[in-house]
């Protein structure tokens, strides 16, 4: 809507009501000297009647006073509905896809022979499907590619990445796909959303929310660094509550629609974690900028039993 209709009273988009000030202004900004509070009474008005005239005055001026400021919350109030308006087309569903998982419950192939394509079992018990409701609008090039990943089959028997209960799941780490990582299909689009301010806008308030993961991406320095490489990890929310450390960092795009049971049976795989005891000395190490850590760190929240996406597409 670029209207609000409020006890019969209608705000303009662009400005404010009829009645308000600034829709009599003249061109040249201001108010016309006919229309301004109290000068017609005071030249109406004889000089017996000087005391009226200035009550009068005094009663127009509180008056003008009392419908500027009505005009300034209705303002308010009206571009609180323009945001929510805005809000609502960013959250439009523009395409729906689905995920099918699955899960190594053995682990990786223990009895991997030479030319194996993959070190994933051969076929991983069902956890269900999820299906993913995408804003075309909010974040256009972070869907298209997406579309792009799920259509080309580049997601299927890889795993997921990361997993923190309560926080995120996080898939989509590009390197070997023998390895469970996702190798990017060709013909994508650089991703203009990442230089655009608005594709932030949306927040991972809710359990569900699927984003584009720029801020704690989880792809190696070496692969980053590639020729065309192109940003296309993304994280899934597990809620109960929102994750307001990942907003304004990464891109909103979609939400789980169907499927959340199997977000949380994925929050609920058991994973490695960092020894409490030897926190002290990865901090020091982190500060003298010991490498090392940086690659033990990459194994934290890792599932110790591969999640694995079996088949994927996009729906009607």
């Amino acid at each position: 809507m670029n209207i609000l209709q409020m006890r019969g009273t209608v705000v303009h988009r662009g400005g404010l009501w009829d009645g308000c000030p600034s829709r009599r202004a003249s061109r040249d900004g201001k108010v016309p000297r006919s229309r301004q509070p109290g000068v017609h009474t005071a030249i109406r008005r004889s000089h017996h009647d000087r005391n009226d005239s200035y009550e009068s005055s005094e009663g127009r001026n509180l008056l003008s006073r009392r419908n500027s400021l009505v005009c300034m919350l209705l303002s308010l109030q009206g571009q609180a509905a323009w945001a929510d308006d805005d809000d609502s087309r960013l959250e439009q569903v523009t395409q729906r896809v689905y995920l099918d998982v699955g899960v190594c419950r053995d682990g990786f192939k223990k009895d991997r022979r030479l030319g194996d394509t993959s070190i994933l079992c051969d076929a991983p018990d069902a956890l269900g499907r999820i299906v993913i409701d995408l804003y075309g609008n909010a974040a256009p090039f972070t869907v298209k590619n997406f579309v792009r990943l799920v259509e080309s089959g580049a997601l299927e028997n890889t795993v997921v990445n990361k997993v923190f209960p309560g926080r995120y799941i996080a898939a989509g780490q590009q390197g070997a796909h023998r390895l469970g990582l996702m190798e990017a299909p060709e013909l994508l689009e650089a991703n203009g959303d990442i230089l655009n301010s608005l594709s932030f806008r949306l927040k991972h308030a809710r359990p569900g929310t699927v984003s584009l993961m720029l801020g704690n991406t989880i792809d190696d320095e070496y692969i980053r660094g590639r020729k065309g490489y192109r940003e296309l990890s993304f994280l899934i929310t597990t809620g109960p509550g929102p994750v307001p450390s990942l907003d304004d960092e990464n891109i909103v795009f979609g939400r789980v629609s169907e499927g959340f049971d199997v977000v949380g049976r994925i929050a609920e795989v058991p994973t490695f974690k960092q020894n409490e005891s030897l926190r002290v000395f990865t901090d020091l190490a982190k500060v003298i900028g010991d490498d090392r850590v940086t690659k033990k760190a990459s194994t934290f929240g890792r599932p110790m039993v591969p999640i694995v996406f079996t088949k994927t597409g996009v729906l009607e």
